[in-house]
């Protein structure tokens, strides 16, 4: 009887504890066409471009008089400090005495030297004398010269001895007071006392730091917009002036000094203030765009199909169909798997820029051949050594340009814009997967032909510029026999590897400097009905709160917000996994497997060490 009633009750408690999945309210918003702006944000300071300390450059003494306080606006010629001249003008009459005593004897020497040297001509004195009128007269010219530069230096400190301002500007401190000693600024040993500071503020920046994450997209020259704290209502705008070389690490975060330059015409900013700096790095007008909150990365496409209550295997062969999957095992038995997660790389965003030639080759021929030998001989090798991975991919060629070849391309797409746009055209409908490649290679090739420049240096050439990845991810060759390449074509790629996920395309390509300009790729589901439709995006620039597609969607469709539901769904699944770790009458699940020997508690408590 009480073994009855054990089962009845442990088949109760599975039954209540069974998961389950709660219906979640999929919000939606509507494709629209807007403007995007790209902004880099940091906080900054306003200070002045140049700012002047104003000392006197000969005169030292007391400052007698001072007519300028913190804030006073001096246009060149106004007075700043008058030093007293007292003790210049006492100096001043000893120099003109001694410059007076200098010309007397200066006069003497040379009255003696024309005597003496009429005397010497008649031989009456000797060589030694002139010799010794001579150097008399030289002594005392030098000591002339030297008494009028006394006279001079003297006059020019009794004029310094008036400061005045010497450019347009305000006064931003005043560290001497009436009454206090200043010191010149030149032919002493200290650099002379500082008077005062000032600044023209009618032309004014701000300087702020920009992380380094954003500091690549920040350009001399880019608009920017300050809000300060003092003017929360206005905007003043401002162009990037420097981007500093030299990091500045705060907190262990790097960045970069960035300065703004400001019109201050009203001379609203001070120096000093604080604000928040906007740089526009990249806008777009009236483009397609999704809200960020839409769009998935490729790789979470199965939390995201769960979540909409979808199939993730029909999600991912709807919106990946060139990922790949599982292949079968090879024709000897094998249990090798291949294929993997799907993912969708760059490259097959970049798929039109092929080289000559079938554009599953090159980036994807690496991947195709690592996916047909790793079938094959996954397959060969299946029964003897239980599947064991391929071997390893092919590397596609790529022909070598220089500088010169891709200029002389580049000169002629601009000189004949009808055929650039042609060719765009044609690499547009290159990425539909149902397109007729051969007919598309064939046209590419007739334009190629028109514009005198060959489709495998034109191919490199782009693929030098752009850079790209090669296909991640494809189906193990069936028996051995047949294998598919990457996630696209990429042009040209490098080494791909065979084995489990049928190959990897190849890696090449410089990385593009803007990082926000660099083709992307998302997923999206589109209401339709009472369903959602898996697409594949092409994405460009993003802001915080939306994000500009190039292709996949069109203006006015519905698409899933997902971060609730993903969330929703998160949450429903870590309530499960608590529920089945607990035991079928409230203990701990170890508890129950513990035996005779494990310890006992309530009907919450959990048991002890199980017994054998």
């Amino acid at each position: 009887m009480n073994r009855k009633l054990f089962a009845i009750i442990l088949a109760s408690t599975f039954a209540c504890n069974k998961p389950t999945v709660q219906s979640v309210q999929i919000s939606t918003a509507t494709v629209q066409r807007r403007d995007i702006v790209v902004q880099a944000e940091a906080t900054g300071v306003i200070e002045p471009i140049t700012v002047v300390e104003v000392k006197s450059k000969t005169a030292s003494g007391q400052v007698i008089d001072m007519n300028i306080e913190v804030g006073t606006y001096v246009r060149p010629g106004d007075l700043i400090v008058q030093i007293d001249t007292t003790d210049l003008h006492t100096t001043l009459l000893q120099n003109l005495a001694d410059l007076t005593a200098s010309q007397s004897s200066y006069n003497v020497a040379k009255t003696v030297l024309e005597r003496n040297t009429t005397l010497y001509s008649q031989r009456v004195i000797t060589k030694d004398v002139l010799e010794q009128s001579q150097n008399s007269e030289a002594s005392a010219k030098a000591s002339l010269q030297r008494s009028q530069t006394q006279v001079t230096l003297q006059m020019q400190r009794l004029k310094d001895s008036r400061v005045t301002a010497a450019a347009e500007g305000t006064i931003l401190t005043r560290p001497v007071a009436k009454g206090q000693v200043v010191q010149a600024g030149s032919g002493g040993v200290s650099a002379g006392t500082v008077i005062a500071t000032m600044a023209d503020l009618s032309k004014i920046r701000a300087r702020t730091l920009v992380s380094e994450t954003e500091i690549g997209q920040v350009r001399i020259g880019q608009n920017a917009v300050v809000l300060v704290d003092a003017f929360p209502d206005r905007a003043f705008n401002g162009t990037v002036e420097k981007v500093e070389p030299s990091a500045v690490v705060q907190q262990n975060v790097t960045m970069f000094p960035v300065l703004i330059s400001l019109d201050n015409a009203d001379g609203l900013l001070r120096p000093g203030m604080n604000g928040e700096v906007s740089v526009r790095t990249d806008e777009r007008t009236q483009v397609i765009t999704v809200p960020n909150d839409a769009i998935r990365s490729t790789r979470e496409y199965a939390d995201a199909a769960l979540a909409l209550g979808l199939n993730p295997d029909s999600v991912r062969a709807k919106a990946m169909p060139n990922g790949g999957g599982r292949g079968g095992a090879g024709a000897g038995g094998g249990r090798q798997s291949g294929g993997g997660e799907a993912h969708t790389s760059r490259a097959e965003l970049d798929a039109s820029l092929m080289q000559r030639g079938d554009p599953t080759q090159g980036g994807a021929q690496g991947g195709a051949q690592g996916g047909a030998q790793g079938g094959a001989q996954g397959g060969a090798q299946g029964g003897a050594q239980d599947g064991r991975r391929g071997g390893g991919g092919g590397r596609g060629q790529m022909v070598e340009v220089t500088d010169a070849d891709c200029k002389t391309i580049d000169d002629a797409l601009k000189a004949k814009p009808a055929l650039a746009k042609k060719l765009t055209d044609i690499q547009e409908q290159m990425r539909d997967q149902n397109a007729d490649r051969q007919a598309l290679r064939t046209q590419m090739e007739s334009v190629y032909k028109e514009l005198g420049a060959d489709a495998a240096k034109v191919a490199a050439c782009r693929f030098r510029n752009g850079g790209g990845r090669g296909g991640r991810s494809g189906p193990q060759g069936a028996g051995g026999a047949t294998a598919q390449g990457g996630a696209a074509a990429m042009p040209a790629g490098g080494m791909g590897s065979g084995g489990r996920s049928g190959g990897r395309g190849g890696r090449g390509g410089a990385r593009r400097q803007d990082p926000n300009a660099t083709p992307r790729s998302g997923l999206v589901f589109v209401l339709k009905g009472t369903t959602w439709e898996p697409r594949l995006l092409r994405l460009g620039i993003a802001n915080y709160d939306f994000t500009e597609v190039r292709s996949g969607v069109e203006e006015g469709e519905q698409v899933a917000l997902m971060s609730a539901a993903i969330l929703q769904l998160r949450r429903q699944q870590q309530m499960d996994r608590v529920k089945g770790m607990a035991s079928p009458l409230g203990g701990a699940s170890g508890g129950m497997s513990g035996g005779s020997r494990g310890g006992s508690g309530s009907m919450g408590g959990g048991g002890g060490r199980g017994g054998n």
